[in-house]
Order: structure tokens, then C-alpha cells, then sequence
């Protein structure tokens, strides 16, 4: 996801603002500590409407991103390091998690399990993803086809997302663990990029939004994130997150800024956190609360996480794995609040 983001952003001379765009890392850094929190199922079991809500926003934010922030105008050397810094992580750990997850179920206190077949663990890595690995596996095949299309000279940036989008529909009905509802988020953010709007400017960050998505929380049923509901209360709370930035202390924005971005690295490394944490629970049962045993396991799971990252780098992994010299990226010294949005009249 962050290789995604970050090597997708255009170069200096085809558009000057080439810099890190920190309400995105901030927002980015929220939804990962959500999915982080929100896979401890010891805690979202016992919050069934929270964790409905947030399933319609959190992993739905962070598709609309990576369309937004896909770079077409790359070099096919260029996108291909940038394809295969996806490609090669999901293929690893997806392996590594189905392995562990089917062969060493006595080992691993996980509540779902694999079947420990060949076949299996080939139609699990080519196409129904296991844990949160799917998110890799459809940036894969959004991103290819997507840089695949827009190659093609003759077609404009309308035309380019109609024949994506036939394209991918094409795939989903071939194969039904590739939700359409996700490469319509992709979409979405690529049609934001070509209306040439700053992301921000597309989520029209306000507190207000807050106002409605309570109302829609309230009058109606949880929706899914594939009603249209779900994406209106989806993009309500992505603005009221976003303008969280510039209201939140430095300490806030500089840690989620730092989570953001390094969510690639929490994205891969998280599932096998996630179950080690499984053993605090009877340890801290005396909280019937549940909150003690989410905040610990989250900040141990973001701590080793990246640490884990850092080791990466140190062994000279990252090279071979995300195709990249260093993956993590260090703790900023201060987050500063950017400038009021003004928008087009």
C-alpha cells in the first residue's frame, strides 16, 4: 500500500507539488490503526455495530487513495519496480500466511484455518487471498490493468477509466473473491485524479460532516460499503478525519502522520502480530471492558510491525522484498498544520 502511495505521486516537473501531502499520511495513519484494532477479534466481536461501522470506511479509504495517487505517467521500467514492490510482498507473506495457517494449526491460536492442500494453497495466492492480503492482491490487478490501459494514446482519461472498469468487472465475474465493490473505490480515486482536484478538495474536509453521518448511523441500518449509503457515510467520515489534522495537538498528528507513512509495512507485518497478541486476552481478563487488551495489543502490534520493517532494512531485504533500499520511514520532528483549503468557486 505505501510503496503504492508513495512512488505513485507525480515527479517535479510534471507536477511541482512533489512533496508528501501530510493530512493524507495522517488520514492513512488513522485507518491503519483502525484495521490493526479491529482485527484483535477478541475486541471486535464484542463491539459488533463499531466494527461494522468502520468496515464500511477504513480499508474503503485506503483504495480510494491508491487510485487516486496511481501514476499512469510512469515509465514502464519505472511502474514495473513500483508493480513488483506490491507484488513481491503479497506473494511472500500471502504464502507465508496461508502456511502457517494451515500447518501449524496447534501452533497458532487463529480463528480461522486453511486447508493444508496444494490445489488450495494455489486457488488461495491466485485468487481468493487469505487475511488482509487481499488489499495487495487487488492493487496488483487494479494497478496493472489500469497502467496497462492508460498506455494506449488514442483513449482519453474518461475512456481510460470506462475500459479499466470493463476490464476489472470482466475480472470479478470470473472470479467472485475479486469484489467489484473495491475496484469501484479504485475507480473513485482515479476519476478524483483526473478531475485535477487536490485529493483533500475531493473529500472536502469539514466537522460537519460528522452531522450527517450520525444522522445516516441513526435513521437507518448499518449499510454495507457496497450501497451507496456506505460509500456517502464512507466519504462523510473520511472528511471529518481529515480535518481532524489541523484541529489535533502536534504529539496526534505526528503519530499518525508516522503510522501513515509506514502503513505499507504495518499492512504486511500486522497478521502475524495480530495472533501472537491472542494469549494478552486471558491475561487481561479482568477488564470486561475489553479496551486494556486492544490498546496494548495495537501498540505492541504497530511497535513490532516496525520494527520488523527496520530490520528489513537493515538486513538488506528491503531491496529484494519492496524493491526499495530503506521501507521505513523515520519519526518526523513536528507536524505543522497546513494552510485553510480554499476551494473552486
Amino acid at each position: 500500500m505505501q510503496a503504492a502511495l508513495d512512488s505513485s505521486i507525480p515527479a517535479p516537473a510534471a507536477a511541482p507539488g512533489r512533496e508528501r501531502i501530510p493530512q493524507a499520511d495522517y488520514l492513512k495513519g488513522i485507518l491503519i490503526t483502525l484495521m490493526v484494532l479491529f482485527h484483535l477479534s477478541r475486541f471486535s466481536t464484542y463491539y459488533l455495530d463499531v466494527t461494522r461501522y468502520v468496515y464500511v470506511f477504513h480499508m474503503s479509504g485506503f483504495i480510494i487513495l491508491s487510485g487516486f495517487f496511481a501514476n499512469t505517467d510512469k515509465t514502464p521500467g519505472q511502474f514495473l519496480k513500483t508493480w513488483l514492490g506490491i507484488l513481491v510482498p503479497y506473494l511472500v507473506f500471502e504464502s507465508l500466511y496461508y502456511l502457517a495457517l494451515a500447518h501449524l494449526p496447534a501452533s497458532i491460536p487463529a480463528s480461522n484455518r486453511l486447508e493444508p492442500a496444494f490445489t488450495a494453497f494455489w486457488k488461495t495466492l491466485l485468487l481468493a487471498p487469505a487475511g488482509t492480503y487481499w488489499y495487495l492482491y487487488l492493487l496488483v490487478v487494479c494497478l496493472g490493468v489500469y497502467y496497462l490501459v492508460s498506455r494506449i494514446p488514442q483513449l482519453s482519461p474518461p475512456a481510460r477509466l470506462a475500459v479499466t472498469a470493463a476490464i476489472l468487472a470482466a475480472v470479478s465475474w470470473l472470479n467472485p473473491a475479486f469484489q467489484m465493490i473495491h475496484v469501484a473505490y479504485f475507480l473513485l480515486g482515479a476519476f478524483f485524479r483526473t478531475t485535477g482536484l487536490p485529493i483533500l478538495k475531493c473529500f472536502f474536509p469539514t466537522l460537519w460532516a460528522a452531522v450527517p453521518a450520525a444522522a445516516l448511523c441513526l435513521l437507518f441500518p448499518l449499510p454495507a460499503r457496497d450501497s451507496m449509503l456506505g460509500l456517502c457515510l464512507c466519504m462523510l467520515t473520511l472528511s471529518f478525519l481529515v480535518k481532524t489534522h489541523d484541529l489535533a495537538g502536534e504529539a496526534v498528528r505526528r503519530l499518525f502522520t508516522y503510522l501513515g507513512r509506514n502503513s505499507l509495512s504495518i499492512v504486511i507485518f500486522s497478521p502475524a502480530f495480530t495472533l501472537l497478541c491472542k494469549p494478552l486476552a486471558p491475561v487481561l481478563a479482568f477488564d470486561s471492558s475489553r479496551i486494556c487488551f486492544a490498546l496494548l495489543s495495537v501498540t505492541l502490534v504497530l511497535a513490532a510491525c516496525l520494527g520488523a520493517t527496520r530490520l528489513c532494512d537493515a538486513l538488506g531485504w528491503s531491496r529484494f522484498l519492496f524493491f526499495k533500499k530503506k521501507m521505513y520511514s523515520p519519526l518526523a520532528l513536528s507536524v505543522e498544520p497546513s494552510a485553510p483549503l480554499t476551494y473552486p468557486s
